[in-house]
């Protein structure tokens, strides 16, 4: 399995305060996010921030998955 490393962007990483901010969001949860964005792929996520903030920013959130019992 291969797994692609996103380099460090220092403007990327600045940017991520007003989103944080104006989404109520933590660095963490907005960096998701930014990332989500910029290489237009779903969000797998179960946290309620992300939940509301994703479509609202036209991130694809991926299907809650089923859970076997």
């Amino acid at each position: 399995m291969l797994i692609d490393v996103d380099p460090p962007d220092g403007s990327a990483i600045l940017r991520l305060s007003y989103p944080a901010r104006e989404r109520q969001l933590t660095a963490y949860d907005a960096a998701f996010l930014e990332l989500a964005k910029r290489l237009n792929l779903p969000l797998a996520t179960a946290d309620k921030g992300l939940l509301r903030a994703a479509p609202e920013t036209g991130v694809q959130l991926l299907p809650k998955p089923a859970i076997a019992v």
